[in-house]
């Protein structure tokens, strides 16, 4: 798989460290944080910039499914790795019409 990646220029996602977040960090509410969302987000930016935007957001989905899985230590549910690829990518979008 790290050979496809490579041919197809995709990043090495396990090079897009996750960001340091122990696990007695708190949320504002006193729960501990569950995954990395902040470093998903950063390595799918990088994983964007390295191939463009998707015309859907199934493969950033994928990438982000991988990255948690390579990095996490439980990975989100699929419905919540889609809603925040959908939002990156809308977010992506506004942006580039200014």
């Amino acid at each position: 798989m790290a050979d496809l990646n490579r041919e197809l220029g995709v990043p090495d996602l396990k090079q897009v460290a996750p960001t340091k977040v122990s696990s007695d960090a708190k949320l504002a509410t006193g729960r501990s944080y569950k995954h990395d969302w902040q470093g998903a987000l950063i390595a799918m930016a990088a994983w964007i910039y390295a191939n463009g935007r998707p015309d859907q957001p199934k493969p950033l989905v994928d990438a982000m499914r991988d990255w948690f899985e390579k990095v996490g230590k439980t990975d989100p549910a699929e419905s919540e790795i889609a809603d925040r690829a959908s939002r990156l990518l809308k977010a992506i979008d506004q942006a580039m019409k200014k």
